[in-house]
């Protein structure tokens, strides 16, 4: 505890002393949500990852700090209701400055037209709400399983949710020990596989691609985001 003896100094000096302190410890230095710079919230879900990895949904908020160490903070998150735990591993310094990682631990809340993910603390709460988030996504083959197909024909693979923005879509035809990668085209919400030479035999075509939900609203952060993934898988015979 500082003690200052009023006696050593002239009223007008101390006042202006004391004003410092006070202005200095109000100073925007990122100790709380609210005085974050260029806060950046992101959703990514995964609810049907490949084996043996469970399913996965975690929230991160980023913010700008050019330099120094990133500050200790307690902010809370949570989607719906329900609480994330924090992440250490995926929390520290970025390019540009901080990030605060967490992930849902428990079973996430039921599906619904809008979801919202939030930050707060005592300073505030920014937040950002999205359409369909927690609806499980996957992509459908516009062949059935067992189809016969030959070499320049389009597959095409449906994306389950119409309101998403289909941003990357990549695959693989696979027989054995044997890979083909594959890419696609996205027109809209369908993606275009065109079926590249291949051995005669069965193949199996998998298919994953990630998508942003559509964002609501995106309250007290620059900007906000929901990234979401989905897979679809068909089984077909390639003629010669």
């Amino acid at each position: 505890m500082l003690v200052f003896v009023a006696r050593a100094y002239d009223w007008n000096v101390r006042s202006r002393f004391l004003l410092w302190l006070l202005l200095a410890g109000c100073t925007n230095s990122p100790h709380s949500l609210a005085f974050l710079a260029n806060r950046q919230l992101l959703l990514i879900a995964d609810f049907d990852p490949p084996s043996p990895q469970p399913p996965a949904i975690a929230a991160f908020l980023q913010f700008d700090l050019p330099s120094g160490s990133c500050p200790t903070l307690s902010i809370s998150a949570d989607l719906d209701g329900v609480l994330f735990a924090d992440a250490p591993n995926g929390t520290g310094r970025t390019a540009s400055g901080c990030q605060l990682a967490y992930y849902l631990t428990t079973s996430p809340p039921p599906a619904a037209d809008e979801s919202t993910l939030r930050f707060s603390d005592a300073s505030g709460v920014a937040f950002l709400s999205g359409t369909r988030i927690l609806e499980r996504r996957a992509l459908a083959a516009s062949v059935p399983n067992a189809a016969t197909i030959h070499a320049g024909d389009v597959i095409d693979f449906v994306w389950s949710t119409e309101t998403d923005t289909v941003t990357s879509v990549g695959g693989a035809f696979i027989s054995g020990s044997t890979k083909q990668d594959v890419s696609a085209d996205v027109t809209g919400t369908t993606a275009h596989v065109v079926v590249p030479p291949l051995g005669a035999g069965d193949w199996q075509l998998s298919m994953s691609a990630l998508a942003d939900a559509a964002i609501t609203n995106c309250t007290g952060a620059a900007a906000c985001s929901v990234q979401v993934s989905g897979r679809g898988s068909v089984a077909v015979t390639i003629s010669p």
